[in-house]
């Protein structure tokens, strides 16, 4: 289980329940085009499982200067707010920082990236 028993919510508490998605098997040569002869044919599935995550008490809004330049790995903006998720700990980060598993730029999210198309 990727996350502590009590941050997924109990079955019956009114939440969204998990949704699981299975892609089945699938052949190389039929959904990729693939010319494999028969004996080397090969076929994947991929079953994966999500829900969503209780926001309450697992996330906080901080300044960016809270953070050091190394955990986030470029320099902050003047206002910069970082949304810091809570959902365990990450041993590589300095302890004083290690509950963080997540951390977003509020900037970031309000900027529109455009694709370099040539």
């Amino acid at each position: 289980m990727p996350f502590a028993s009590q941050i997924c919510s109990p079955t019956g508490s009114g939440s969204m329940p998990a949704v699981a998605v299975d892609s089945g098997l699938v052949d190389l040569n039929e959904r990729f085009g693939m010319n494999l002869a028969k004996k080397d044919q090969v076929r994947f599935r991929k079953r994966t499982t999500c829900t969503s995550l209780p926001t309450d008490g697992y996330t906080q809004v901080v300044n960016a200067s809270y953070i050091p330049n190394r955990v986030i790995e470029r320099d902050m903006l003047p206002n910069e707010q970082l949304i810091l998720a809570h959902y365990g700990e990450r041993p590589v980060l300095p302890p004083e920082l290690r509950n963080i598993s997540v951390t977003v730029s509020l900037l970031e999210q309000n900027l529109t990236r455009s694709l370099d198309i040539k």
